[in-house]
């Protein structure tokens, strides 16, 4: 059996059960299950689908993810922050990441957030928050609950920006949590296997980027780049969502 349907059962224990049953036996349950699902809404057959997407992601995207046409904004002092808020609070959804400088000794406590990053659909904000004093309008974004925000792997982002502001950012999306719990995925969907399935890119993850030092004041390109691609891509990814399985209620 391998119609689109497999991706609502535990294959193996299909084919368990399918050693036992006899070809009259198979032939009626095949055609039952054709019937059920021939009839079935668009609403499920997306659902089927991406219940497919979960199950065999795409492991040979061609392409490298990009930012595409935003403008990548580094926002290193007060004038371009408040430029930066001023074009944030026209979006109700944008995606989200943060930057620490990175720990190497075992029981070392954890580096405050160096980098916020905030992405739009026309542009990127990598907001270099340790070389800015006033950060308060910064807060009410990250406190406002009408402004979705939406990441990947958004649980230490939380507690590390409570710690710095006093209070919980409202109105965070992880997507990796809730393709997990809501939509019974199998297998974790970071931002890697997660811009592979559904937008069917590669997205470039430099390990030297990632252990480099996020409190230094001039940024590398490829800092800027890494940090930039973590804000934009859970933003296209929910997009995607958003656009081919409408029936889903994302927040």
């Amino acid at each position: 059996m391998d119609n689109d349907y497999q991706g609502l059962i535990n294959i193996e224990r299909l084919n368990l059960i399918e050693r036992t049953l006899t070809d009259r036996d198979k032939i009626k349950l095949k055609k039952k299950l054709d019937r059920l699902f021939n009839k079935s809404s668009s609403e499920t057959k997306s659902l089927l689908n991406l219940f497919s997407i979960f199950d065999k992601p795409n492991t040979t995207p061609k392409n490298n993810y990009t930012i595409g046409d935003r403008v990548l904004v580094v926002v290193k002092n007060q004038v371009l922050l408040n430029k930066a808020i001023k074009d944030i609070k026209k979006s109700t959804v944008i995606g989200f990441d943060t930057e620490q400088k990175p720990t190497f000794k075992r029981g070392e406590k954890q580096k405050p957030i160096s980098i916020i990053q905030i992405a739009t659909k026309s542009n990127c904000y990598v907001i270099q928050v340790k070389h800015i004093d006033n950060l308060d309008s910064l807060a009410k974004i990250l406190s406002d609950k009408n402004v979705l925000k939406v990441g990947f792997g958004l649980g230490n982002d939380s507690k590390q920006l409570e710690l710095m502001f006093g209070e919980k950012p409202k109105s965070l999306l992880d997507l990796s949590t809730y393709i997990k719990k809501n939509l019974l995925s199998k297998n974790p969907l970071g931002a890697k296997n997660a811009v592979s399935s559904f937008l069917n890119m590669k997205i470039l993850k430099s390990k030297s980027s990632a252990l480099s030092n996020w409190e230094n004041r001039e940024l590398s390109t490829s800092q800027v780049k890494y940090a930039a691609e973590d804000a934009t891509a859970p933003l296209d990814v929910y997009n995607n969502i958003k656009t081919r399985f409408k029936f889903l209620k994302l927040k």
